[in-house]
């Protein structure tokens, strides 16, 4: 039998506690979204974010109405005030705050703020809509819709009317119609309340987070647990949630949270008012891909069809093996036809499509535009090189989100091969807040396959700048044998690459060792370093381990939920602190565990390691 053994490392690290959104897909990163982020750092609001009123001119729910003075920036927070009118507007006769994005195309992505409620019968909440737009039908040409999605609905108030409000993590998406001829609007909407918080809402911070995957669902999570899945109501339209959004982040009154605050109350510092540390916003980025590139599935035809592709003609229109420019499979196109991919887009937006082109004979045609009946063509070119050169086509949305790019031969006589597209949004680049404690770790177990020739890494990182990740294979003797750099694109990324061995690995005892540090960085410049489990090789090939182990709450206090998949049988787990020194040992069945971590006094970084069926897994836990 093999014997596998777990090398733990131990480093001397500066410990800082930041949130961050789930781990992404594979081959993707998060990237932080500068226009859509602040931590409150300063002394005023960053106006060239944010402003101190509603986006739509919204004045507010009676009886509170929205006031630029509640709103202020200080001791590292973005603070709403409520209080009391000093005299009477109208219906109105107290007053919230409203903060809301300057710019209106926040779209798919990761949105997380870090904030506490106030402790009054008013709202603390952050969420994204969107203005009202024309939703044209067969019959109508004068109904309208925005679209919603609270992230966090909070009222700390004791006398509220559920308590949910104040323990749990409020959600909600509404598709808002107003049909035809009326001037009502009804709410289309599907929530969630799965997240029960572990303080209320008014006692301490607590951070809420919401990933907007697509035109059909959003999860939203809440310091950092993975909450639930809403699929958004498709009554009226198949695709309900397709525009981009402004951020709001409000307090106000709601006509069912009765009865109002009270004067003493409104008057109270102590309890009346809101306070955000952060918002955050990341978009999803290929691994290697530049910033501001919008993931696009199959881009490059390596699932080995036209899968998320679509088109039209052509004698010959498939992907192929013969004629690629890099990896295993590119699109091909012969006679009058085209590629087609359908994306959604920001408006008023400029990008640049890109795309690694071959032509056979005549020209094909590169181009974009408005994905709808009649929409206009936003740009074109001819492209004619006879090798493989890479097209960039740069071109503007106007109003109309929905963009479909295409790859078009227009007679029978031309014929084209085309890879690696991409579509970049122009000029995204900024200084940004460095939020991400930075480290790399492996996903599971690095495995040698093909004759000990190729070797496969599965891995994440976390850089606030463009970084370079090193990894090294070392034999039993400490020899490095191999050395592979790779780019650790600001962001947290996640990806599996397998690396092409210079020489075969001869049957021996190996581990994996990787890290992470400045671009043409030293050794003494090492960020994060991590070292894989012993891998040795004989005849029979390594088993890959295709275990995923999740350790919620990270940080923890107390009781550490532990939830595998794909364990059998009994699994032992050990926990060392930083000096390698053993101070705890379980074990359990199957894939669900509570840890008892309470008797752990000293705050700070452990190590958590899993043994199951000889195989050996570490995690990183981090002690409040």
């Amino acid at each position: 039998m093999k014997k596998f053994f777990f090398l733990l490392l131990f480093i001397t690290i500066s410990i800082k506690i930041n949130s961050q959104p789930p781990k992404p897909a594979k081959g993707f990163r998060w990237v932080l979204y500068d226009k859509y982020s602040d931590e409150f750092n300063g002394t005023s609001l960053n106006t060239s974010k944010w402003r101190n009123t509603f986006l739509t001119g919204w004045q507010g729910r009676p009886p509170a109405r929205f006031e630029s003075s509640a709103v202020s920036v200080k001791d590292g927070t973005m603070q709403l005030k409520s209080g009391k009118l000093d005299s009477p507007q109208g219906n109105y006769t107290m007053f919230g705050g409203a903060v809301t994005s300057v710019d209106e195309n926040a779209h798919f992505g990761y949105y997380e703020a870090k904030m506490k409620s106030s402790k009054i019968a008013m709202s603390s909440t952050f969420w994204l809509s969107n203005s009202k737009q024309n939703y044209y039908t067969s019959n109508c040409t004068s109904d309208s819709y925005s679209q919603e999605l609270d992230i966090v609905e909070a009222v700390g108030d004791t006398r509220n009317q559920s308590s949910s409000f104040r323990t749990k993590q409020k959600s909600n998406t509404h598709f808002r119609y107003i049909p035809c001829g009326e001037s009502d609007e009804t709410f289309y909407s599907n929530g969630t309340e799965s997240n029960e918080l572990s303080s209320e809402v008014w006692e301490d911070y607590h951070t809420y987070g919401m990933y907007w995957k697509n035109t059909k669902s959003a999860t939203f999570y809440s310091d950092g647990r993975l909450g639930e899945t809403v699929s958004f109501n498709t009554t009226i339209d198949a695709n309900p949630f397709d525009r981009p959004m402004f951020i709001a982040m409000v307090s106000e009154t709601y006509n069912w949270l009765t009865p109002y605050p009270t004067d003493t109350e409104l008057n109270n510092d102590a309890i009346n008012t809101v306070y955000y540390d952060w918002v955050r916003s990341y978009r999803l980025t290929p691994i290697f891909g530049a910033e501001g590139s919008i993931p696009l599935e199959n881009n490059d035809f390596e699932n080995g069809d036209l899968t998320n592709w679509t088109g039209w003609g052509g004698t010959i229109r498939n992907v192929t093996s013969t004629d690629v420019y890099e990896g295993i499979y590119a699109a091909h196109i012969k006679g009058n036809g085209a590629h087609e991919y359908a994306v959604i887009l920001k408006p008023n937006t400029t990008y640049n499509l890109k795309c690694f082109a071959k032509v056979v004979s005549g020209n094909v045609i590169l181009g974009a535009k408005e994905n709808i009946i009649g929409g206009a063509i936003l740009a074109s070119k001819h492209l004619t090189n006879t090798t493989y050169e890479q097209a960039d086509l740069e071109f503007t949305t106007g109003t109309e989100t929905k963009i479909k790019f295409y790859f078009y031969t227009q007679s029978d006589a031309n014929e084209a091969f085309g890879d690696n597209f991409e579509v970049i949004e122009k000029n995204t680049i900024v200084t940004k807040a460095p939020i991400f404690t930075e480290d790399i770790d492996f996903n599971t177990t690095p495995t040698v396959t093909n004759g000990n020739t190729s070797l496969t890494v599965s891995y994440n990182y976390k850089a606030n700048v463009n970084r370079e990740i090193n990894f090294y294979v070392h034999d039993a003797a400490n020899n490095e044998v191999y050395k592979k750099t790779v780019n650790g694109l600001e962001g947290f990324g996640n990806n599996e690459i397998t690396f092409s061995l210079t020489n075969a690995l001869a049957n021996d005892t190996y581990k994996v060792v990787a890290d992470i540090r400045p671009n043409g960085g030293t050794d003494a410049q090492i960020i994060d370093k991590v070292t894989s489990s012993q891998l040795v090789l004989s005849s029979a090939s390594f088993i890959k381990n295709n275990v995923n182990i999740e350790l919620f709450p990270n940080p923890a206090s107390g009781l550490v939920h532990i939830k595998t998949e794909f364990l059998e049988g009994i699994t032992t787990v050990s926990v060392h602190n930083l000096l390698g020194q053993n101070i705890m040992n379980s074990k359990f069945e199957n894939n669900n565990l509570d840890l008892d971590i309470s008797s752990l006094k000293n705050k700070g970084l452990y190590f958590i390691t899993f043994i199951n069926n000889g195989k050996s897994i570490v995690k990183k836990l981090m002690i409040k």
